[in-house]
C-alpha cells in the first residue's frame, strides 16, 4: 500500500516533530505499506532536511509569500498538487494530520476518488473562535467550518483525539466503525526523566538543590493565556519564594517575553527563556519539578489532546493546567495526574498547596504512568491498523 500523509503544519514546527515523525516512523515498521509520500506545507525559503527513512519521501509544498491571499488560493492549489502526486504515485490511502489539512483531503477525494482518513481529528473551528482567536463572521472560521462539515460527511475514516470528542461525534449521527479515538501519543523514551540531564540542566542554571522549579513548553496568545499566564507565575513566586524558579521553553519572541516578566514584576533572575529544539526539551523537562499549561478553558478545547500534556507525564510531572474540561482535566482531578486551576481564582492557595504536595520523588513513575496509559505508542499501531484493516481488505478484494 502507498500512503500520501499531508499536514498543513511546516516539518520544523514543534508540533510536526512531536506527532508527524512518530507516525511516520511507526507506519515504516508496517508491512503492509510499501511506501509514505510525506507532503507539508512549507514557506517559500524552505531549505529542504534530508529524512533518513527507508519507505518515506518528503515532498514540501510552498505556501507563498501573500499570507491571506495564499490561505484563499491554497484551497484551490493544494488540492491540485495533492492530485498530482496521488495519481502520479498511484496512491491508495491519503492520510490527513489535522482538521485543516482534512479539509483539503476532502477535495483531493472529490478529484481522485482515493480513500482518506482525518487523524488528529478537532472541533477546530469552535476553539479558535471560543478561545477569540477568530470572530464568527471571519472568513477563515465560515470555510474551515464549511470543510469540517465536508469531512464528517464523506470522511470514511476519522480519529478523535479524545474520548470527549467520540462520544460527541457519536451522539451527533456519526457511526461508531467510522471512528478510532488516537490522542497525541509520546515518545516515551525520549522524555523520560533523566537524573544525569537534571544536575546538569540545574547546575548551568544555577538552580540550589532545594530549588523548586516550574517549566511552562509552549506559545503564548491565540489558544493560550498570555497576560493570566504571566498573573499566574505571579502567584507562584509569592506561594513558593526565593526559591521558586520559572523555565520558559517557547517558540514566541523572548525579547517580548523579557519585557512581560518586567512588566508584571516577576524577579528576572529566577527566570529563564529559550527557545529548544523538540530532542532537547526532555532534558528541560527533567529539570523541573512541576509543570505548567495554560491553555484558554473553553468547552472545545476539552475535546482536544494537548500533547504538552503527554510530554510533562511522560517526563514524570505532575501538571498545573488552567483547562478544566476534556479527558485530561478528569485524568488531573480523578486520577492524581495534577492539579486543574481557575485562571480567575485569585485567592489560588488552596489549589497551589495541593500542587505543592505532588512535588517531590522525581523518577518515582508517579505521573509518568499516566503516559503509559494514556498516551502510549501502541495506541498509534492500533490506530493505523484500525485504517488499514478498512482499506487494505477493500484494495485487496479490487486487485
Amino acid at each position: 500500500m502507498r500512503v500520501l500523509l499531508f499536514s498543513s503544519w511546516s516539518i520544523n514546527e514543534g508540533t510536526a516533530r512531536g506527532t508527524l515523525f512518530p507516525l511516520i516512523e511507526m507506519m515504516e515498521k508496517n508491512q503492509a505499506i510499501d511506501r509514505i509520500y510525506f507532503c507539508t506545507v512549507e514557506p517559500n525559503d524552505f531549505k529542504e532536511a534530508p529524512i533518513h527513512l527507508e519507505k518515506t519521501v518528503h515532498i514540501p509544498l510552498r505556501s507563498g509569500v501573500i499570507p491571506m491571499v495564499d490561505k484563499v488560493w491554497n484551497l484551490i492549489r493544494l488540492p491540485m498538487l495533492l492530485k498530482n502526486i496521488v495519481q502520479r504515485n498511484a496512491i491508495d490511502l491519503i492520510w490527513c494530520k489535522g482538521a485543516p489539512a482534512g479539509g483539503v483531503g476532502t477535495f483531493v477525494h472529490f478529484l481522485t476518488g482515493s480513500p482518506y482518513v482525518i487523524d488528529s481529528f478537532e472541533p477546530h473551528s469552535e476553539y479558535m473562535v471560543q478561545s477569540g482567536t477568530w470572530s464568527e463572521m471571519n472568513p477563515k472560521f465560515l470555510v474551515q467550518q464549511w470543510l469540517e462539515a465536508l469531512t464528517l460527511k464523506h470522511a470514511p475514516a476519522l480519529l478523535p483525539v479524545s474520548q470527549k470528542y467520540y462520544a460527541l461525534l457519536v451522539k451527533r449521527g456519526i457511526e461508531r466503525e467510522r471512528l478510532f479515538v488516537f490522542p497525541c501519543v509520546i515518545n516515551l523514551q525520549q522524555f523520560a526523566f533523566n537524573a544525569h540531564a537534571r544536575k546538569i540542566k540545574r547546575n548551568a542554571l544555577h538552580i540550589k538543590n532545594t530549588g523548586i522549579v516550574g517549566i511552562y513548553v509552549g506559545k503564548y496568545g491565540g489558544l493560550y493565556y498570555d497576560h493570566e499566564a504571566f498573573l499566574l507565575y505571579r502567584h507562584l513566586f509569592r506561594f513558593f519564594g526565593s526559591e521558586f524558579f520559572l523555565i520558559i521553553i517557547t517558540e514566541s519572541n523572548p525579547k517580548k517575553l523579557q519585557t512581560k516578566i518586567e512588566e508584571h514584576q516577576l524577579p528576572a533572575d529566577h527566570c529563564f527563556i529559550s527557545k529548544a529544539s523538540h530532542r532537547e526539551i526532555g532534558d528541560f523537562l527533567s529539570a523541573a519539578d512541576f509543570a505548567i499549561s495554560t491553555i484558554k478553558s473553553v468547552p472545545a478545547m476539552g475535546y482536544c489532546s494537548p500533547i504538552k500534556h503527554g510530554e510533562y507525564w511522560a517526563a514524570d510531572l505532575p501538571i498545573l493546567s488552567t483547562l478544566d474540561v476534556g479527558d485530561d482535566a478528569e485524568i488531573m482531578r480523578d486520577e492524581g495526574g495534577g492539579v486543574v486551576l481557575d485562571v480567575q481564582d485569585h485567592e489560588p492557595d488552596k489549589k497551589l498547596a495541593e500542587l505543592k504536595s505532588m512535588i517531590g520523588n522525581r523518577g518515582s513513575g508517579l505521573y509518568s504512568k499516566f503516559a503509559f496509559k494514556y498516551r502510549h505508542p501502541s495506541i498509534m499501531a492500533d490506530a493505523i491498523e484500525f485504517v488499514l484493516n478498512k482499506f487494505v481488505s477493500k484494495k485487496e478484494a479490487a486487485d
